[in-house]
């Protein structure tokens, strides 16, 4: 069920936007004489891993084809990560479809930098998959084999799997100084409530994530190692100002897109509202910290955004590295969790869990009947 979501949400004309860029350099990644000369695709490759794993495939088949079996591949692979990470969250069967639903409609309603998950075949699309694993991970409370995930995600897209790290990172120094208080202060069975591990247990991950995210750092630093200080800092400039800024740039989202920055807004206000609920495991605890630290991560991106007018240049040069796109993700992600896990709760309080069950069914239907899709930004 969750496949034939994401199969609905993202089929679109082959190609769609990015695939025609990202197909067309995996296939001039294993065989440099197609299009031989062009400027795009002799230049440098910023997504290695996601070229040299799935690029091979342009050899054998026709392009339309290999859009089609990466999207498949995509559309699998998210679905499985999904199953993985709401079996914790929901007891009952059903729960965790529609929460694909809700998720999918979060995400393109209330995203103000643009950000989408479920589309065409690309580098993001296939580190999203192992972003669904490692959260999985993170609801059971198994930090090390999230950290993994992570990095497996960072190896197909460096920023998609970094800032879930970073996010992780966030996540685990706030939990730190609030064991720290309960440890100094706390009752004995404030203690029971510590399960945060230490750096000398995460070591482990923390090793294998870098390891995974080399292949995929390495060549993005490597991107303007070549080019002159002066035409990179243009090229950034441009890049950021002109090219994307409503990926990129918080102000210009305020002023184009003010409508989404308001539901976004407005989601932050329902996601803190789901916060102040009881958590029902150290996993949860771990996952509400964790969409908490990609918020601050948008956070310092508006805090840079301040600066444009007073240092553009050196603004450009922390913005590109997209501040928002994580939270434009895993806001709606978590909203859509918690919400309906909590709205499964009030029908079960109230005894009417079988209606609930109804109207779970006849909501997803109508979803799948009536939702006007939309092409990602």
């Amino acid at each position: 069920m969750i496949f034939a979501i994401f199969f609905l949400v993202g089929t679109y004309a082959v190609p769609d936007v990015n695939e025609a860029h990202y197909i067309e350099k995996a296939a001039h990644f294993w065989n440099p004489d197609y299009v031989h000369g062009d400027f795009f695709l002799d230049s440098q490759d910023a997504h290695a891993v996601f070229y040299w794993t799935f690029g091979w495939l342009t050899l054998l088949f026709p392009m339309e084809t290999v859009i089609w079996i990466g999207r498949c591949l995509t559309w699998f692979g998210m679905a499985a990560g999904w199953w993985r990470m709401t079996r914790p969250v929901f007891k009952r069967w059903g729960f965790g479809v529609l929460s694909a639903l809700l998720f999918l409609f979060l995400n393109q309603k209330c995203s103000c930098a643009g950000e989408w998950v479920v589309g065409g075949v690309e580098a993001q699309g296939f580190a999203y998959v192992f972003v669904f694993f490692g959260l999985g991970e993170l609801f059971r409370n198994r930090w090390n084999r999230a950290l993994v995930f992570f990095g497996i995600g960072a190896m197909f897209h460096v920023l998609v799997g970094g800032w879930c790290i970073a996010a992780l990172g966030i996540a685990w120094l706030v939990l730190n100084i609030h064991e720290r208080t309960l440890k100094k202060n706390g009752s004995p069975a404030d203690l029971e409530k510590c399960f945060l591990p230490s750096l000398r247990e995460l070591l482990p991950g923390l090793t294998a994530a870098v390891l995974f995210t080399l292949p995929a750092l390495v060549p993005a630093l490597q991107l303007n190692a070549d080019v002159p200080a002066e035409t990179a800092r243009n090229a950034t400039y441009l890049y950021v100002y002109e090219r994307l800024p409503h990926h990129l740039l918080l102000s210009h989202m305020a002023e184009h897109n003010s409508v989404k920055l308001g539901l976004f807004a407005l989601l932050i206000l329902v996601w803190g509202f789901l916060c102040a609920r009881p958590r029902t495991s150290h996993g949860d605890m771990t996952f509400r910290t964790f969409i908490c630290g990609a918020l601050v991560i948008a956070m310092i991106g508006w805090g840079i955004n301040l600066f444009i007018e007073i240092a553009p240049d050196k603004a450009a040069s922390l913005l590109r590295y997209y501040w928002f796109r994580l939270a434009d993700v895993m806001l709606p992600l978590g909203v859509s969790l918690l919400f309906i896990r909590y709205a499964d709760g009030l029908c079960q309080n109230t005894r009417l869990s079988g209606q609930n069950t109804i109207s779970g069914r006849r909501l997803s239907g109508m979803v799948l009947l009536g939702w006007p899709f939309s092409r990602p930004a």
